[in-house]
């Protein structure tokens, strides 16, 4: 069993993401990319992307109930 420490105390706050946003650069972006990839079969989000760390723009970033995750 994994237990990611601080998510159980903003787990309402996450029940509220509709679009996730995934940044990461180089190996992790692969991983960020089979991350989306998993998401999206499993329906956990109404939108999700990977994209390259560097290339994000602010229009990228959802208006509304949106997250953001990095990966380093």
């Amino acid at each position: 069993m994994v237990k990611l420490g601080g998510l159980d105390a903003n787990f309402e706050k996450l029940k509220q993401i509709d679009s996730l946003i995934i940044a990461a650069c180089g190996t992790s972006h692969y991983a960020g990319r089979y991350g989306e990839y998993l998401m999206r079969e499993l329906g956990c989000f109404k939108y999700v992307q990977s994209i390259i760390a560097s290339e994000i723009k602010e229009r990228d970033f959802p208006k509304k109930n949106g997250g953001f995750l990095s990966i380093s």
